[in-house]
Parts: C-alpha cells; structure tokens; sequence
C-alpha cells in the first residue's frame, strides 16, 4: 500500500497515511468506518479531491490535494514574498523540488517531539563551499505546547533580519534585527509577565546609543550610553525602591571624571570622587550611612599618594597615613575611640623604621611593642615618651 507521510501545522495532529486505492476491496483493508466516498480523505479536504472508482476498474493513484495554509505560510519558496530580507515565515511541511529562497536552492529541515508535534522547522541551502549545511531562510521552533518559540531569518548560515523569541506562557522574551549576523537598531527584552527588562540600540554588533535596564516591578535599573561599542557619558543604576546607587561618567569606554557611590535607601553619600582614565585620581571621600565623613584618602593613577584619614563617629580621628605610591611612608598614627593615641612612628616603603611608640587604651606604654624598628623588625627599648594622651604633636 502506497502512503504519503504529511504533518500539518503546530496545534493540529499529524494526518494518517492517504490510501491510493480508495475503495475497500481495492486497498486490501477496510477505509476505518468512514462513508465509501469519504475513505482516505484528509480532514477539511473537499470531496471532489478524491476521484471516484468505477467497477471492475483498479484503482487508480490519487492526485494529492495541498491543503490551504494561511498566508504566512504561503509564502515559503515565493521569492516575491519574502523580499530581500528573506523574512517568510514557515511552518512544518515537506520540501519540494526546486524551492529556493533569495535564488538560493533549499531543503526543508525538521525536528520533532516525541508527542510527534512539530519541535523546529528551518531551510539549509542545498549546496555549501563550507561542506556544512548553511541555514538560510526562516526558522521558526515551538514549544510542546504548541506556543512558538522563534521565528529567526538566516543567509547563508548568519542571522539576517526581524528575529522574535517567546516565553512558553506566549508572552515576548526579546525582539530585533540582525544585520548580516550582528545585532543592527534597537533590541528589546521583556519579563515573562511582560514588563520591559532592557532596551539597548545596536550598530553592526556594536552598542551605539542608549542602553536602559529595568526591574521586574518596572522601576528603572540602569541608564547608560555607548558610542561604537565604547561606554560614554553619564552612567546611572539604580536600586529596587527607586534610589539612585551610582553616577560615573564615562568617556570612550573607561571611567573619567566625578563619580558618586549612594547608600541604597537614603541617597545619602557613601563615597564621592573623581576618575582618571578609570582608577581614581585625586581626593576621594567616604561616608556612614548617617552622612558623617569617616574617610578622606588622595589617589594618584589609581593608588594611595599622600595623606590618608580614618574618623570614628563625630569626626575624631581614628588614623593618619602617608603613603607614596600606594605604600606607607612617612608618620603614621593612630587613636583610639576614646581620643586616647594608639601609636606613632614613621615608615620607610611600608615598613616601620626609627622609633615607634605604643600605647594601652588606658594611656599607659606599652614597652613590648614600643621601641627602636629596623626594616619593620624591633631592635631596641624606647626611652618613655609620655602617657599617650595627646592628639596632636
């Protein structure tokens, strides 16, 4: 018995075989308790698609009868149709001879569920240098469900064209166009409940113009800005309830001139500065969550370079430091909370040199650490310099 394999569109079952000889005595079976005239019909196909049997006569073949499709389908292998972009969309079908796509020769490709519903339905050109099949054409994928997954446009193996992508509930995941394989003009991307999750402009795989990033509550998440791939301009992100976190200005791709750090529910400062050819450069200042400066710290190309100051609570000190290159040198000190001087002496390349004084939390000298240093290593007693009361030399 001669049968025809034919799937139909996602949602609908596959058809069963179409039997050539249309009467029962001539098929060697019975037509599965359909009306002799309705035997072998496909659903929906008209009646006079099936050409009657006299008797005594063999059975003759059936010519197949395509079934109507909707329009976008129509459209697969009609040049016409899909324009120069290529961006038919097709469904599930079997490839005929001679289709062509942008006067590119075809082959259907399929991929199936095991439920047997249609999984990926894509074109590859009939001959390719590479060896490799090249997609070209449209390539649309579902979900078991029959939701559609994507639609993607390909020429000759690269993205070309509108491409849409869906969640499994059918809402949008992500829209764009891809440019001979790169990302061209504006992409979008959404939550699975559909609010806005980015937006973000491409040139030839290039970021180029505005990037904007949202929460899944909508709140707006980051606002940055590119030119030919490179970040420039002002940068922003921001928290969950809305509070600015950060602002950095960008130029040509690396952090140059001021910036601010935020504490995420207050706005209030947590550090402030400036960039230098993205490292900091200059004074940078840092901050409690109640707005008390507790840090002030000089950077140059990106590393410690003159005086670092540490405060307790109320901006009594808490340690002075000098450094050099982003290695302490010179007088260092420091205090306790109480006001009460913890220690002082001075470094040579990060490393305790001449005479170095401790003291207790009571005020009192503390002898095993005090004393004469060399290369950071303790070499002798210090003579006693004072209870260690004052805050200042």
């Amino acid at each position: 018995m001669q049968t025809e394999q034919r799937t139909d569109l996602p949602g609908q079952l596959p058809v069963a075989t179409l039997c050539l000889g249309l009467l029962a005595g001539a098929c060697g079976g019975d037509s599965g308790g359909l009306p002799a005239d309705r035997a072998g019909a496909l659903p929906g196909e008209p009646l006079e698609s099936l050409e009657p049997v006299k008797p005594g006569e063999p059975a003759r073949p059936v010519k197949p009868v395509r079934p109507v499709l909707p329009a976008e389908l129509e459209s697969v292998g009609d040049e016409s149709a899909g324009g120069a972009g290529g961006e038919a969309a097709i469904g599930p079908g079997a490839s005929a001879a001679g289709d062509s796509i942008d006067g590119v020769a075809v082959l259907l490709r399929e991929e199936f569920f095991p439920s047997g519903r249609p999984r990926r339905s894509y074109w590859i050109a009939a001959s390719s240098a590479a060896g490799a099949p090249l997609e070209h054409g449209p390539d649309l994928a579902w979900f078991e469900t029959t939701q559609k997954r994507w639609e993607i446009n390909w020429r000759r193996g690269q993205r070309e064209g509108f491409e849409r992508r869906w969640y499994k509930s059918g809402s949008r995941r992500s829209e764009g166009r891809f440019v001979g394989g790169e990302k061209d003009g504006q992409w979008r991307q959404w939550s699975e409940g559909g609010q806005r999750r980015s937006e973000r402009s491409w040139k030839l795989g290039l970021a180029h113009g505005d990037l904007r990033e949202w929460y899944k509550s909508g709140q707006a998440r980051t606002e940055s800005e590119f030119v030919d791939g490179l970040q420039t301009g002002v940068h922003r992100q921001f928290g969950r309830e809305g509070f600015l976190l950060l602002e950095e200005t960008w130029e040509g791709g690396r952090r140059r001139g001021p910036a601010q750090v935020f504490y995420p529910e207050s706005e209030e400062h947590k550090a402030r500065g400036a960039y230098g050819d993205d490292v900091r450069e200059g004074v940078w200042e840092e901050y409690t969550e109640a707005g008390e400066l507790n840090l002030r710290a000089t950077y140059r190309a990106g590393r410690l370079h003159g005086l670092e100051e540490r405060m307790f609570a109320g901006g009594q000190p808490a340690s002075r430091i000098e450094y050099a290159e982003g290695v302490p040198q010179g007088l260092t000190e420091g205090w306790y909370a109480n006001g009460r001087r913890q220690q002082k002496g001075r470094m040579v390349a990060g490393r305790r040199e001449g005479p170095w004084s401790y003291w207790t939390v009571d005020g009192e000298l503390d002898p095993a650490l005090s004393g004469v240093y060399g290369d950071d290593r303790r070499l002798a007693d210090l003579d006693d310099p004072g209870p260690g009361t004052e805050t200042e030399d």
